[in-house]
């Protein structure tokens, strides 16, 4: 037999070869550094010429921005500026209530399987479950406030029972919309999607300013010892006393009843659009179902991005879809009577027709999506005026962030 047909022993790699064993690339150019390049660029455009717009003395002009680069193994890349900054954010704040809604729900249905299914009637439930809530861990300023103290299961939940006709769910009467004989599950819709500020305050109500602190602790949205993070103890109408914590851009006495920031709002909200809010939430079925709610709501709501009756009106041209958003817009100072602050948390799909993304997970062997994440507050209109019709150079900003990261 030839050598050359005999059995050849295996080629072993030579480690020193450059062509074997070849490292994978890391990005040099982070996130944040894209998103500060990028502002700088827009700096003057961004921020109000002056610290006083119409008499008005502003605490803080400065934008506070998180993004987040979505990786479909949830090795999510993140960027921000200003991240840890409490602003007030208006109605921004809703997604809070609807979060602790579907905790709340969650944790009764749980009551239920708990209990064997053993009750039989809609006021047993509810008594039974409303004794075993227990909002005692809420921040001082809330536990000493004699309203709210536990959410008013009656008027929350129909069915008293885990599956079947009589399966625990929030009341949904179809009657006129933006009437409280509505029920809480179409006022829920009414609070994010068109972001009805009745609507709202009856949620809140209904939930109590301490389970909704609650809830924020338990799923480390909200930190008791810095006080940041997402606060919401202000009903939207004033029906009840507002609780406010230290504020970064409002001026009112005390602080802020509805503020956050930008990363802890973020991450809410990457988190249901991800369907992987709640996990302290040990049924699988419900926090599938709770997640898939919330996002459904989530993605009927408009952005400012959308122009449609919109006050911010963009010209510039987007490189990305918005897929879900919550805005939020109202005046600083006693009364809102200062400027508007805008603010948005969003979830949106990179279109850029060069396919970056494909590009950037070739060369760094990561996995994303396409998706970003985008929560922005404190904006305002550059100059002396209060029309936001000038909110090109925030795009510009968010395209160009993006881009330069993609595109390293």
């Amino acid at each position: 037999m030839c050598q050359s047909c005999s059995p050849q022993p295996p080629v072993v790699p030579n480690p020193k070869d450059p062509r074997l064993n070849k490292p994978i690339p890391t990005p040099t150019l982070s996130l944040k550094q894209a998103l500060d390049n990028a502002y700088k660029v827009e700096q003057a455009n961004l921020e109000p010429v002056t610290n006083a717009i119409n008499g008005f003395a502003l605490k803080d002009k400065k934008a506070a921005i998180s993004i987040w680069a979505i990786d479909n193994d949830d090795n999510h890349f993140y960027g921000a500026r200003n991240d840890a900054d409490m602003d007030f954010s208006a109605s921004l704040l809703k997604m809070a209530a609807m979060y602790a809604a579907y905790d709340l729900r969650c944790a009764a249905i749980q009551f239920i399987k708990d209990n064997n299914d053993s009750f039989t009637d809609q006021n047993s439930f509810s008594t039974a479950f409303s004794n075993s809530i227990d909002t005692s861990n809420a921040v001082t300023l809330l536990q000493k406030f004699t309203k709210g103290l536990k959410p008013n299961v009656k008027s929350i939940f129909k069915g008293f029972n885990s599956s079947g006709p009589n399966k625990l769910d929030f009341i949904k009467n179809p009657t006129q919309i933006h009437t409280p004989s509505q029920g809480f599950g179409l006022d829920m819709d009414d609070m994010i999607i068109v972001s009805d500020d009745e609507a709202a305050s009856r949620c809140i109500q209904a939930i109590g300013y301490s389970y909704i602190n609650v809830s924020l602790m338990k799923g480390d949205f909200f930190n008791s010892s810095t006080m940041k993070g997402i606060w919401l103890a202000g009903d939207y109408e004033s029906a009840l006393q507002y609780f406010r914590v230290p504020c970064d851009n409002d001026t009112v006495a005390g602080g802020s009843a509805q503020a956050t920031t930008t990363y802890a709002m973020g991450w809410l909200i990457l988190l249901i659009d991800n369907l992987e809010a709640l996990p302290q939430v040990t049924d699988n079925g419900e926090r599938s179902s709770s997640n898939m709610e919330m996002r459904t709501r989530f993605r009927q709501a408009a952005s400012w991005f959308s122009n449609g009756g919109s006050v911010v009106h963009v010209t510039e041209a987007l490189k990305f879809s918005v897929l879900g958003a919550k805005v939020g817009v109202a005046g600083l100072g006693v009364g809102g009577n200062g400027p508007p602050v805008i603010s948005e948390g969003s979830i949106v799909n990179w279109t850029d027709p060069d396919s970056p993304v494909t590009t950037f997970n070739t060369k760094f062997q990561t996995n994303l999506s396409g998706r970003f994440c985008f929560c922005w507050q404190n904006m305002y209109k550059p100059g002396s005026t209060n029309d936001f019709h000038c909110f090109d150079s925030l795009v510009r900003v968010l395209n160009a962030t993006v881009t330069s990261f993609l595109t390293q």
